[in-house]
């Protein structure tokens, strides 16, 4: 499927995307689909701050995908070949070596393609989730890779992202209060899967309800911090009303398993906490 940078938001048309393909499998309150393409004609001015991260996410970043050898190969081909009408080259993104454990880079390369009517950028995925994960990936392009290469983004005539595999929900919906209409993002996840729609969407509700509350799951953790910091008090009751309504009518319990992170017992000491009493 290939979905276009939206005007009214630059990543909106490949999270309906996500959305409206059909799931290649389900990982707790995630759904993954296979075979999408985005395509942009510029990069949004994002900061690593504006998705919760501060200057270690960087950091990982380039101990992930960058190989200073790769680079300067690249560096190179891009020097000797700058009079020639059509060049493409193709940038490894495999940094730090992955142990025995991992599934592998989920940014696989870059692929630059200098042609008489301009340059164009494609960047190669294994997999990714298309919300946080991904706008730092954008940041990191935009800001490091390109310029290390002496190109531009500006220049860019086109951007093009191809995903074997990418994911959307869980806790990542929180992220976008402060950036789109989450409501409508919502009803496209209401319409395309119903039947998992309240288990993918139960993050955000629960998050809704208080501020004072803990999620052991850290990533959702994060976004419940970001909701409450970031969102507008009646934006946030908006998404509550909204959602509270649509289990209610599919007669799906509410959330209740609320938790204090002073009084929080992880699961696995609660069955040791009752033997030994």
């Amino acid at each position: 499927m290939i979905a276009y940078s939206d005007s009214e938001w630059w990543p909106l048309n490949l999270y309906k995307a996500t959305i409206h393909l059909p799931a290649t499998g389900y990982i707790a309150t995630t759904r993954i689909v296979q075979d999408v393409t985005f395509l942009a004609k510029n990069l949004p001015d994002w900061r690593y701050s504006d998705w919760n991260y501060g200057s270690g996410k960087h950091k990982q970043l380039m101990r992930n995908y960058i190989d200073d050898e790769e680079f300067q190969r690249v560096q190179s081909l891009i020097k000797r070949r700058s009079q020639h009408k059509y060049t493409s080259l193709a940038l490894s993104l495999r940094g730090m070596r992955k142990n025995s454990r991992s599934q592998g880079w989920c940014m696989l390369a870059v692929v630059l393609t200098f042609a008489p009517d301009g340059i164009s950028v494609e960047t190669h995925y294994r997999t990714t989730e298309v919300v946080l994960k991904f706008a730092a990936d954008i940041i990191f392009l935009r800001d490091y890779i390109l310029p290390r290469l002496g190109i531009d983004p500006k220049r860019v005539k086109q951007f093009r992202f191809r995903f074997a595999n990418c994911w959307i929900g869980g806790p990542y919906f929180a992220y976008l209060i402060d950036k789109t209409d989450v409501v409508r993002l919502l009803e496209k996840v209401q319409e395309c899967d119903p039947t998992f729609f309240h288990r993918m969407t139960r993050p955000l509700l629960k998050s809704c309800y208080r501020e004072d509350q803990f999620h052991p799951f850290a990533p959702a953790q994060r976004s419940h911090i970001y909701l409450w910091k970031h969102g507008e008090p009646g934006e946030i009751r908006r998404v509550k009303k909204w959602l509270e309504k649509a289990f209610r009518e599919s007669k799906v319990p509410l959330p209740t398993d609320f938790h204090d992170r002073d009084t929080y017992v992880p699961r696995g000491r609660r069955s040791e906490d009752d033997e030994n009493e």
